[in-house]
């Protein structure tokens, strides 16, 4: 058998930090929106368990796909192998999910690959314990993230804009960018706000990113690529995560690709809101 899986990745929709944990971390609120830019990973029988990916060069046991291939085979007392082979489009250090997503699809492949069933509080433990937002991953639609990121809240709700995301191939530090960040005091209600239709101005005026104001000190260019999406048309733009990606959404196709060609310099993604794939291709 052969699997293939389709991790999506994913924006915020809105980013408060709200206060340091005594365990290190923070307590955040959030709304993550998947999308529809995505990698691509294709999971085999084998003997042992390798990890292929042309497009990152790390050490295996660095790889999140690998250390999620590994947690799953502790956490189910299995021995069974499996060749992945992970295609890399979602750019790393975004602020797009895109490692956090392959984790979690590489659990999922891998329950239908070995046949197993651990349980759905296991597969979240196992993908808490991976990172933050490894969760959301397998939740699979627009959500609130409280917590660290973790507890998760499924929302309904479709936005029926074209996202143009730029990524301008600056690597932020999630560790630095905590560290410098400053506290968000008053918590947006993001259940009520859109348990009804959202307009453009309301997300302009109720949605905001907390690591914004020290991005963008840091990186001032960042500020003009959100001025930018303004000047050719988009409705709301915002820093997606820690960064360093921003994106903007626009209400057509049309504008978000002559948005795009306004930034011949940076990485360039069309998209829109998405949801979960699991595709068989072979016996």
């Amino acid at each position: 058998m052969i699997l293939q899986v389709t991790p999506f990745s994913k924006i915020n929709l809105g980013l408060e930090i709200l206060r340091k944990r005594q365990d290190g971390f923070h307590d955040i609120n959030t709304v993550f929106l998947p999308i529809t830019l995505t990698d691509k990973i294709t999971i085999e029988h084998a003997d042992g368990l390798t990890v292929e990916c042309s497009e990152i060069h790390i050490p295996q046991e660095d790889n999140l796909v690998y250390k999620a291939a590994r947690m799953l085979q502790t956490r189910s007392n299995i021995s069974r192998g499996a060749k992945i082979q992970l295609h890399k489009k979602i750019p790393t250090g975004a602020g797009l999910g895109g490692g956090s997503s392959d984790a979690a699809f590489t659990l999922i492949g891998l329950c239908t690959l070995w046949d197993i069933s651990p349980g759905k509080d296991t597969l979240h433990d196992i993908a808490a314990e991976l990172g933050s937002d490894v969760p959301f991953f397998l939740l699979g639609c627009p959500a609130i993230g409280s917590g660290r990121g973790e507890i998760l809240q499924p929302l309904s709700f479709h936005l029926p804009y074209a996202i143009l995301i730029v990524y301008p191939m600056i690597h932020i530090s999630t560790a630095i960018a905590y560290s410098q960040v400053k506290l968000y005091e008053d918590t947006t209600d993001y259940e009520m706000l859109f348990s009804e239709e959202v307009t453009p101005e309301i997300l302009r005026a109720k949605v905001v990113n907390s690591f914004e104001e020290s991005a963008f000190e840091k990186h001032p260019e960042l500020l003009e690529i959100k001025n930018k999406f303004y000047h050719c048309g988009s409705v709301f733009s915002l820093m997606s995560g820690s960064g360093s990606s921003i994106y903007g959404f626009f209400e057509t196709d049309e504008m978000a690709k002559q948005a795009a060609e306004q930034f011949p310099e940076y990485q360039t993604f069309l998209c829109k809101q998405h949801g979960v794939q699991l595709t068989r291709i072979g016996e």
